[in-house]
């Protein structure tokens, strides 16, 4: 960028950190204010230079409905399902579920989550990785546990559709690749065309004793 200002206000150009990759650096914004806030741009582009997309990142929730999203204060929790409608339609990272356990009895643990729209989902018990639900029947056990209150933490593994995707791209395709940045006809959206993201239901705890 040859400038930026948020609400009238100049925002130093010198890199604070970087977002993803090391070549998307990011820069430090004033605090947002209530309403409606002002964020000017330029940039020189040309032949060989293109616009590339800018993200707000914050401790942030985001409110979409249609084309329009507005930043919300984060609500510091999430529920099973898909985190979309979340205040977190453009997150990509992971996401780590944390629940206390309580076994009447020792035993042998499964934890099966098999409804989940993520990578995989990555198992640990106690603060220690006991096992990854990737392939059927997407359960993890866990022998020998004993009874008591025990902490679960599930690791739904993101991706970036969410964030890097087309996520204008308005036609159902399983195709994914450079042609699905269209700006008009029947293949462009306005509205956002994200992807669900995150354990679907709470997972099945079985004990074997």
């Amino acid at each position: 960028a040859d400038s930026i200002c948020l609400n009238g206000e100049p925002v130093s150009l010198a890199p604070v950190g970087w977002y993803v990759d090391k070549d998307i650096r990011t820069v430090a914004l004033p605090k947002l204010r209530v309403g409606e806030n002002v964020l000017d741009v330029e940039l020189s582009i040309g032949n060989t230079v293109g616009a590339e997309p800018m993200y707000l990142l914050g401790d942030i929730d985001v409110s979409l409905c249609g084309v329009t999203s507005t930043v919300m204060p984060p609500r510091g929790e999430l529920a099973f399902g898909s985190i979309v409608g979340q205040g977190m339609p453009f997150y990509s990272g992971s996401i780590t579920y944390r629940s206390n356990v309580t076994l009447p009895e020792n035993g042998d643990l499964k934890i099966s989550t098999g409804f989940y729209r993520c990578e995989f989902v990555k198992v640990f018990l106690d603060g220690e990785y006991r096992g990854d639900a990737i392939l059927p029947p997407y359960t993890v056990t866990v022998p020998k546990v004993c009874a008591g209150e025990h902490k679960l933490e599930l690791i739904a593994v993101g991706n970036r559709h969410n964030t890097f995707g087309s996520l204008h791209w308005a036609i159902e395709d399983p195709y994914y690749g450079p042609m699905h940045w269209h700006k008009t006809g029947d293949a462009f959206s306005l509205e956002y065309r994200l992807k669900d993201f995150g354990i679907m239901k709470r997972p099945d705890l079985t004990l074997e004793v």
